[in-house]
Formats: C-alpha cells, structure tokens, sequence
C-alpha cells in the first residue's frame, strides 16, 4: 500500500505504514506513521491520496488552509484595479469591472484592512490602481476640459468609496509628457476638494524619463527593484535622485515575492529582502513595497492562490527592527494586491460582517 501526502499538508506526519491487523484496529496506540484503514476518512478528508497498487482507493483534493491577509503589517495597500468606462458622451467613468469578482473583492478587502489596521497606529493608507488604457488616458490628457470633468469623477469615486488616493502602474507604456498632463490634471482636482489624496506611481525606466515636474504632483514613486540583487534598487534611487532629481523621500524600493516571477521559486531570497528593506531605512527612502500580497510565497500554479505572506512579514519584521519605532518611523510598508481572481476560503477576515 502507497499513502501520498499532499505537499499543502506538511504540517501533518508522514505516512509510513499502513497496519490492517485486528490488534492495531482496536488497540487505539498507533506509532507515528502507522495508521488503520479507519484512518482513510479521516485523514482523507484533509487531502491524503491512498493508492493500493495502481488502484485508488481515496482521493480527495482538498485546498489547503490560508490565513488572513495581514493587513496589520502593511501600512499602504495598493488594489488592483479600477477601470475607465466611456460614458457616450465624450466623457469617462470608473467601475470596478475587470472581472466577475473585481467588485465583490473590492469591498472585502477595503472592509477587511480597515478592521484589521494597519501596521502602525494610524489608519492603512487605501488606494486603487487606475487600469491602463494609452488611447482613453492621450485623449483626456490631451483636452483641458475633460481633464477638469474627469478629475472631478475621480474624486467623487475615492469619496464615495473612502480610498486615500489613486496609484498608476503604466511603468513604460505611456509618454512622460502624457502621463505628467493626466497627473497634474488630478492633482489639481484633488487639491480642489480639500483632501491630500495620494498619487502613486509605478514607473518603468529608463525608456520615458521623469523630472523634478513630479515634485508636488506625485507622492511616491514605487520603484519594482524586483531583481534578486540589491543593485537593482540602488540604481534606481540613483538615477531618480541624480538624474531626474526626485529627492529620496519620495521613492519606495520593492521585493518580489510571488512565485515563479523570475525562475523557481521566482521570488526574491530572504537574505535580498533583508539587504534592500534595511538599505532603504538607511537611506531614508519613503519606503518599500512587496508584490503582491494576495499571491505571497505561495505553491504555484495554484487558483485560487495559497499565499503564506512571508515575503511581506519578512518585510515588516525587518523594517520594525530597523527603525525601532513603534510607527516605523514613518516608514511606509505598501503591498500590491489583485481583486481580480477568488480568494481562498479564510483569506478577507472570516466572520466579518
């Protein structure tokens, strides 16, 4: 008899003998490893296959269990994504439309980080990334007073939703010029309603260089140093604080943590994860920024995602170590997350009403 142990349920002792005698079955001391046939329903029931020969006597796939997200060791969190939606009449709204769950998730997961809190006394930092679309964002840039119309959507859509601020993550896909016309336009809107709503950006380089124009406008720029190497994040600060003279507290690093990213298991070592985030509390960045959360340190292909948030924990317990300060010093600790695929049971806090 072969007993195979699904690898989602290694906290769990390995099967190493199968006992059929009447001795064993009512006994009741079993060794570890050795297990009756009473036993298949039982441990079957928590993702064991039994094989006799060739034959399968039991198989049950079984999702393994996924804590909650921990939104308490984050201090931002970015959601992916909102999209635009053209109104007929030359103008644009926004709905959370990408897929059959994106709204669904979207009230989850805002409902679930502000209960749970963030990683500091103050409350998490909520914003939602603006889907790419070149043609919508070069016509609305490119025409003042649809701009003006637009920003006022995009206002009223954090307002309604309570969302601290709107983050972009085109990296290289659109001109600087472009993007900056569109930036400046919603910075305007939102200075307008009186509050300092965020903007953030994930920017691709060096294809469309940035300037000091961004000073004011943007405040971060998360910067996807997602090599596996510390360099990776260092040249970057330097070519925005000396090339594009964009002072360093307005820069976040970032790690990668989702599986087969680049190679296995394609996220960054810990040791990496260490080197940047203590490298960023040094030199005083803004902060540092994992992706994503809902998919972190997890068995891949896996739908939905088993994540076991170790890359960002790591993230948090270094930074908190580093700063030595109950509120990081007011280190920002931002995370990416996806609304776009179902979350596994147990993920957004359970039992939340």
């Amino acid at each position: 008899v072969s007993l195979d142990q699904g690898s989602s349920h290694t906290c769990l002792p390995p099967i190493t003998e199968l006992r059929t005698s009447t001795s064993r079955f009512s006994s009741g001391s079993r060794s570890p490893g050795q297990h009756t046939f009473s036993d298949i329903f039982t441990m079957g029931a928590q993702g064991y296959i039994f094989t006799l020969a060739s034959v399968t006597l039991a198989t049950f796939a079984v999702a393994a269990a996924v804590g909650p997200i921990p939104f308490n060791h984050v201090t931002r969190l970015t959601m992916m994504s909102v999209s635009v939606v053209p109104q007929g009449n030359g103008d644009y709204g926004l709905a959370l439309n990408s897929s059959n769950v994106t709204a669904a998730n979207f009230a989850a997961v805002t409902a679930c980080a502000r209960h749970m809190g963030g990683a500091t006394a103050a409350p998490i930092e909520l914003v939602v990334t603006l889907g790419l679309n070149i043609p919508v964002w070069t016509a609305i840039a490119n025409d003042p007073a649809t701009l003006t119309r637009f920003g006022a959507t995009v206002v009223d859509f954090l307002e309604k939703n309570k969302l601290d601020g709107m983050n972009f993550d085109w990296e290289d896909s659109v001109d600087t010029k472009v993007y900056m016309r569109l930036l400046s336009g919603l910075r305007k809107a939102f200075t307008a309603s009186g509050h300092k709503y965020l903007i953030t950006v994930a920017p691709g380089w060096p294809q469309y260089p940035w300037d000091a124009s961004a000073i004011g406008v943007v405040d971060a720029f998360d910067m996807m140093s997602y090599s596996n190497y510390l360099g990776d994040l260092t040249s970057r600060v330097q070519l925005f604080t000396q090339t594009y003279k964009i002072p360093k507290t307005m820069l976040l690093g970032a790690v990668e943590c989702e599986p087969h990213w680049q190679g296995t298991p394609g996220w960054n070592s810990d040791s990496d994860i260490v080197e940047k985030a203590n490298y960023a509390v040094g030199a005083k960045l803004q902060g540092m920024m994992s992706f994503r959360i809902d998919n972190d340190h997890g068995p891949w292909p896996v739908h939905p995602a088993q994540p076991t948030y170790h890359g960002a924990n790591l993230l948090w317990s270094t930074v908190k170590n580093a700063t030595k300060s109950p509120n990081l010093g007011g280190f920002v600790l931002n995370t990416y997350i996806s609304l776009h695929d179902p979350f596994s049971p147990g993920q957004i806090c359970p039992g939340l009403a």
